[in-house]
């Protein structure tokens, strides 16, 4: 009796962990609003895991630009805005993004020296902000393609 009562016991508190990716986008969107981007990145994650396509990547790359400076969290973003991209998500939100999380790894970069990594993803950073204006045919891009313009040429600069 006791053994029968043990597993059911085991199994119920099993059931309660065992949540769905739609309980863990909403748990992610929580988290979000809350500015725990940590947990939201936890969330989101643990939902892509159970569905690649789970409708919380963008939570995730939106935790992962407002949490605390990380390659981690740069290299995260890119991924899963790769991920978008190849699913055929062109659209100038995602390139702005896109832009956003090269510019912020680019940062790290050149704050540890690194500044042939820099001037890379500094680069890459300039062409996704020009791809994204080119969608937009607006000029409110002008300033981070400036921006970028010259950080590649003191990442170069500093090669030397």
């Amino acid at each position: 009796m006791r053994k029968f009562l043990l597993i059911a016991m085991l199994s119920a508190s099993g059931l309660a962990h065992c949540q769905t990716e739609e309980e863990l986008c909403r748990q992610a969107q929580t988290a979000m609003t809350d500015n725990n981007y940590p947990e939201a990145i936890k969330a989101a994650g643990r939902a892509l895991t159970k569905n690649p396509e789970a409708p919380c990547r963008r939570t995730r790359i939106d935790a992962a630009l407002k949490a605390e400076p990380s390659s981690a969290y740069y290299l995260m973003a890119i991924s899963d805005i790769d991920h978008l991209m190849d699913k055929g998500d062109k659209s100038e939100n995602t390139v702005r993004m896109w832009a956003e999380a090269e510019t912020g790894l680019a940062k790290l970069h050149f704050e540890n020296k690194n500044f042939p990594e820099a001037a890379k993803h500094y680069q890459k950073a300039k062409d996704a902000y020009t791809k994204a204006k080119g969608m937009s045919n607006s000029s409110s891009y002008d300033s981070q393609i400036a921006n970028a313009d010259n950080q590649i040429k003191q990442a170069n600069a500093q090669k030397k």
